[in-house]
């Protein structure tokens, strides 16, 4: 499953995201780095659910900043990626852009798979609220207790991911999965602004790959 998390503010975005990928069975299979950002434009895209969906789809909205703006690209990828084969995956995902339009400051950005119990068209959405959380389902005590604060997201975005370490969950891959514990391996901290995009570690955790997540 894993997680992500982001948040549009006045003039910036900030995005989190853990660092586990896992098999049909739950098991840790690989150490990954999530968060990836344009070199040339402000923007980070992530996601959860299919790894190799994500993988490449981030590769392609990557591929969509290089030689043009951010609102050209977000235009483009509002054309390709419902037309894209990752749409009709088995294993659903959610895509998760952050960026700083050109025209219009902060956006969030989402596109997600082809779901059976939904019978919306896949197409990339503006995501008109403020925060996205992707991951375990947190209550509202559980968030409160975690430390939520609106003005400083990476103290609420380090405290939210370990809560959702620790919530044993189903993570919607193919087959029966038992419930366990689905994020895991690191958190990383993203800040996109006009003047470009930073990317820090801010949590690590001894996770083993070939075993469980123990939290």
């Amino acid at each position: 499953m894993s997680a992500l998390l982001a948040t549009r503010y006045g003039d910036h975005i900030e995005m989190a995201a853990d660092g586990a990928t896992f098999d049909q069975t739950g098991t840790l299979v690989a150490k990954t780095d999530k968060l990836r950002k344009a070199p040339n434009a402000p923007l980070v895209v992530g996601g959860c659910g299919g790894n190799d969906e994500i993988d490449a789809l981030s590769r392609l909205v990557i591929s969509a900043t290089m030689g043009g703006t951010v609102d050209q690209a977000i235009q483009w990828l509002g054309r390709v990626l419902p037309d894209r084969p990752e749409v009709t995956s088995p294993i659903p995902f959610e895509l998760v852009i952050g960026c700083i339009s050109e025209k219009d400051g902060p956006q969030i950005w989402r596109f997600r798979s082809l779901r059976l119990d939904d019978t919306s068209i896949p197409a990339l959405r503006f995501e008109w609220r403020e925060n996205v959380a992707l991951g375990p389902e947190l209550s509202a005590d559980e968030i409160l207790a975690a430390g939520y604060n609106r003005d400083d997201f990476r103290l609420t975005s380090t405290g939210m991911m370990q809560a959702m370490r620790a919530k044993r969950c189903s993570p919607p891959f193919l087959g029966k999965v038992e419930p366990g514990h689905y994020v895991g391996v690191h958190v990383d901290h993203a800040v996109i602004s006009a003047s470009g995009v930073t990317v820090d570690r801010v949590i690590e955790w001894a996770d083993v790959v070939g075993e469980s997540i123990r939290a």
